[in-house]
């Protein structure tokens, strides 16, 4: 007897064994994505609390984004409630076609407080929190000046 081709039953074995393997990588590219997203994400907040902080080292030492307006927070600066100075709702967007002209990359809230006389007296310490996805991840940046 002479073997022409596949049975029906070879083809749905192999069908059943690709299937598997393709429910494999789909698992696997929609990780992939969600890693991208975040690591997207955390960039953007690393960004946004190093222009922040780049920014407050460019100020003289009395303006008054770099005050200790809340000094009960002064044990306490990586936490972002009491904070001596906020910007709210920092949207990040970039222009990406004419048809489609934004690209919203989320809303950011920044943060930054300062410790006067921190480590030792005549400097501050200034701590910036970048937080999104309503307060649950945040970056944290610190500096003395």
């Amino acid at each position: 007897m002479e073997d022409n081709g596949f049975t029906l039953i070879e083809l749905l074995i192999g069908m059943a064994i690709l299937g598997i393997a393709f429910t494999g990588l789909i698992s696997m590219q929609i990780s992939c994505m969600s890693g991208i997203s975040n690591s997207c994400n955390l960039t953007t907040a690393v960004t946004l609390a190093q222009d922040k902080m780049e920014t407050l080292k460019g100020l003289h030492g009395d303006h008054f984004d770099l005050t200790d307006t809340n000094p009960g927070n002064n044990s306490s600066l990586r936490q972002s409630s009491n904070s001596d100075h906020r910007e709210d709702h920092v949207v990040i967007q970039d222009t990406v076609t004419e048809t489609d002209p934004y690209l919203d990359y989320g809303t950011y809230s920044r943060i930054w407080n300062v410790a006067d006389d921190t480590p030792f007296s005549g400097r501050k310490t200034v701590v910036v929190i970048v937080t999104w996805e309503s307060g649950n991840k945040r970056v944290i940046l610190s500096s003395v000046l």
